[in-house]
């Protein structure tokens, strides 16, 4: 028999399926308005933690001066909507 080796967890990658799966198990019991609460408390407890934010970066400006006198900033904007999803 093949034994697996587990890798040590780092802090950073979160809790392990094993626990997820635990707390899904546990919540599937609750009444919809408990389940309601378990959502709102774990959403606000998100939302209230401190979230490390980058400076902006404004490398990108000008990027498209090239373009100016064959499109105009809306057919720009759709361009760029179409880069970005392709």
């Amino acid at each position: 028999m093949k034994t697996e080796k587990r890798k040590k967890r780092k802090e950073d990658e979160g809790p392990s399926p094993d626990v997820i799966s635990d707390i899904l198990r546990l919540i599937w019991y609750l009444s919809p308005e408990e389940r309601g609460k378990i959502a709102s408390d774990i959403r606000n407890s998100y939302l209230d933690r401190e979230i490390e934010r980058k400076p902006i970066s404004f490398s990108w400006a000008g990027g498209l001066k090239d373009f100016r006198r064959e499109f105009t900033s809306i057919e720009l904007e759709k361009k760029a909507l179409e880069w970005r999803t392709k």
